[in-house]
Formats: C-alpha cells, structure tokens, sequence
C-alpha cells in the first residue's frame, strides 16, 4: 500500500508531534516507524518499493509518514523527483518554525546525538562554510518547498507553523484536516501540548550508553529502577550518565548574521504561502 500523506519536515520544526497527532485521527493511520527516509538515495531508497509499501496497512482514509529528511536540499537531492515518481497524487505538509530557533534546536539536536563537536559558535560564525550552510539551507524555506513545486501543486501542500502548533492547536489541526479531507471536528486532548524532545535528551558518555543500551538484561534493569527508585536518586544516576548542554544565547553579530543570511528566502516564502509568521525574528 502506498501512503498519501507525507509530512515533508522541517527537522526540529514539531514533526514527532504532528505525526502523533494525526495517528490518533480515526480516519489516517501514520507508519509506526516515523522517520522512513525512503526518498533518500544515501538512506532508504535501495530497500525497495515492496520495503516502503509494506509500512503502511489497514483501511484506513489516510496513510503517512514523517521525514524530515526530505526538506534537506542539497545535503539530500532528488527527493520530490522519487517522491512524485511513486506518489504523485499525495498531500504533504510541510511544518516550520522560527527559521534563527530551528537552527539553535538543529544544532542542539546534532550535539547530543555526537554528530557535532563544535561549539556552536564556530559551528555558525561563517554562512560560506559547509557545516554553517547546511543549516541556513534547512531553514530556507522557500529554497526547500520550490524544490517541490517542480513535481507537486502548490495546493498539494499544507504549509503550518510549529508556532502556530503550539499556539492554536485545535484550529491549526482543523485546518490539516480540511485539507486531508477527514473530520475536521476532532480534536485530540493530547495535542494542547507539543513535546520538546530536546529538553530531555542528554549527550551520553559510556556509561550512559551501557545502561540504556539494547541489552535485554539491561532494559529490565531500567525498567524495574524507573518504578522503585526516589526521583532525587534517578536524577543523580542520569547525571552521572551525560551530560546536558543550555540553549545557546546568540551574540547580536551572529544572530544578524543569519538573519541577513535568510532574510530574501523568508521574504520569498511569505509571499509563497500568502502567511505572515509575524512573530519570526527574520
């Protein structure tokens, strides 16, 4: 079965939550694994139509998933052209943020997961360099949503803001599901809150890694510690497991930096999509 709803990114832009959300729809059924990146030729793509189809089972109006991955251009080409290939007549929504916020949680994201060593200061400070670039890139929206345009309809799209997620939920899901075409009255109680994943993760060190890892003796063990033990003593333990890092406080030259960096792409998407995002800082 092949799915017709795919929710397209931003990275750090709420996509875990909104794919929670629409899973709770009687009407969609999201794949169990969120993040397929089968339209990614250096991740998923080789396993194969049969691999993708098989995600996606039951009877329900919709059928999705979540990877943001797909809104990486060019770290990631050639993804709306595959996409199309498959699923032409898919809907897809594409959930950003705050494009200065994204990239401080995208940062973050990278430094606990180890795929990033420096500070983020250096990582930032030079927009010609590849590693800074990456990261204006995913928060060029029109740069990422024009890469679509070639193959999809604009009104193939859904555009939201993470913002407005948080903000009004119960009109900004009303709003995707006006544009799935399902029962537009439910609301899920869940969705007042969207998670903030980042607030709870942790860079782990060996033990960390050795504690939580895939070992089913070890899974036990956290399991039976998590219900027995004080909160005072658990803390303690997670602190000895990583270490955590504060949000980055952006000097006013680099956050100007960035902003000049971005400014005509936000310029462009607003255009595009005819909303404001009033409340960005670009």
């Amino acid at each position: 079965m092949k799915p017709n709803l795919i929710i397209i990114g931003s990275q750090k832009c709420g996509t875990s939550s909104l794919h929670h959300y629409l899973d709770l729809h009687p009407e969609v059924s999201m794949s169990d694994q969120k993040e397929l990146d089968f339209f990614v030729d250096r991740k998923n793509w080789q396993k194969g139509v049969h691999w993708y189809e098989s995600q996606f089972t039951g009877t329900a109006k919709v059928h999705g998933e979540s990877s943001p991955s797909y809104t990486m251009y060019p770290n990631f080409s050639g993804v709306p052209q595959r996409m199309h290939s498959l699923v032409p007549d898919a809907r897809l929504i594409y959930i950003v943020r705050d494009p200065i916020d994204r990239i401080v949680s995208h940062y973050l994201h990278q430094w606990y997961g180890k795929r990033q060593e420096d500070t983020f200061f250096e990582v930032l400070a030079d927009p010609a360099n590849d590693k800074t670039r990456h990261y204006i890139k995913t928060s060029s929206y029109h740069l990422q949503i024009t890469q679509y345009l070639e193959f999809y309809d604009l009104s193939q799209i859904c555009v939201i803001s993470l913002e407005d997620l948080k903000n009004s939920p119960e009109e900004t899901l009303g709003k995707i599901f006006r544009f799935l075409e399902i029962d537009d009255t439910f609301f899920p109680p869940e969705s007042a809150t969207v998670v903030n994943a980042t607030q709870s993760k942790m860079r782990m060190n060996r033990l960390g890694e050795f504690l939580l890892s895939r070992n089913p003796l070890m899974q036990s063990l956290h399991r039976m510690t998590a219900r027995t033990l004080p909160i005072a003593v658990k803390r303690r333990v997670r602190s000895l497991m990583g270490a955590k890092q504060g949000r980055p406080e952006l000097s006013t030259r680099l956050r100007q930096t960035l902003q000049a960096a971005l400014h005509d792409d936000i310029v462009k998407f607003r255009e595009l999509t005819g909303q404001s995002f009033e409340d960005w800082s670009v």
